[in-house]
């Protein structure tokens, strides 16, 4: 059976200061560490692929998933 998961990206600037217009914010230090906290939540899982736009928060959130 194939599953599918969807991750929302970790906090970034852009949600801390209120701007949700598409703006291609970096992750926080507080979002790096919920990328990694989700990251070992997920550890014993195998994923055939992992599918990520090309946004920063997006990229710097799959990095310690992948």
């Amino acid at each position: 059976m194939k599953h599918v998961y969807l991750v929302r990206h970790g906090q970034t600037h852009a949600n801390v200061n209120h701007v949700f217009q598409g703006a291609d914010s970096e992750l926080t230090d507080a979002g790096k560490l919920q990328a990694i906290r989700l990251a070992e939540r997920l550890k014993n899982l195998k994923f055939d692929k992992i599918i990520v736009s090309d946004y920063k928060r997006t990229q710097q959130t799959s990095e310690p998933i992948s």
